[in-house]
C-alpha cells in the first residue's frame, strides 16, 4: 500500500475512471482495481450529493429549461423567472463555489500502487492515462 496526496477532483476523476478498465484481464491488475475501487468509494463519501439540486432548483429548471433557444418572448420569460427567483439561483451558485472549494482540497489516502508490469497486454494510452495517479 501506498499514500498519496491528491485534490479530492483528482480522486474523484481516478473513481469515475476505475469501471473503464474493471473488465480488462489480468489477476493483479483486477485485484488493485477492485481494492482500489472500494478504497476509493470508501474515502470520497464525504464527497457524495455535494451538487445534487434542491427541489425549488430543479424546478427552476425544468421550467428554464422550457423557454431556452427560443424567441424573444421565451428570454423575457426567463429573465422574469431568473429574477422572481433570485435566491434560489444564488443558493445554487454557492452550492457551487463549496463544492469546487471542496474538489479542491487535498486529501490523503492510503492506495494499492499499479505497476506498468501489472497491466494487462490489451490496454490503451487513454486507460494506463487515467490510472496515473496509481502507479508506483
Amino acid at each position: 500500500m501506498k499514500t498519496i496526496k491528491a485534490k479530492n477532483g483528482e480522486w474523484l476523476n481516478l473513481f469515475n475512471h476505475l469501471p473503464t478498465v474493471s473488465k480488462l484481464e489480468g489477476k493483479e491488475f483486477a485485484i488493485a482495481i477492485a481494492t482500489n475501487t472500494g478504497i476509493l468509494k470508501a474515502s470520497l463519501k464525504h464527497l457524495e450529493g455535494i451538487l445534487a439540486m434542491s427541489p425549488e432548483f430543479a424546478e427552476l429548471s425544468e421550467k428554464a429549461r422550457a423557454h431556452q433557444g427560443k424567441d424573444k418572448k421565451s428570454q423575457k420569460a426567463l429573465e422574469k423567472l431568473e429574477k422572481e427567483n433570485a435566491e434560489i439561483i444564488k443558493a445554487r451558485q454557492e452550492q457551487i463555489d463549496a463544492a469546487n472549494k471542496l474538489l479542491g482540497e487535498d486529501l490523503e489516502i492510503e492506495i494499492m500502487p499499479i505497476s506498468t508490469d501489472m497491466y494487462p497486454d490489451k490496454i490503451t494510452a487513454e486507460q494506463i492515462t487515467g490510472l496515473l495517479l496509481l502507479n508506483e
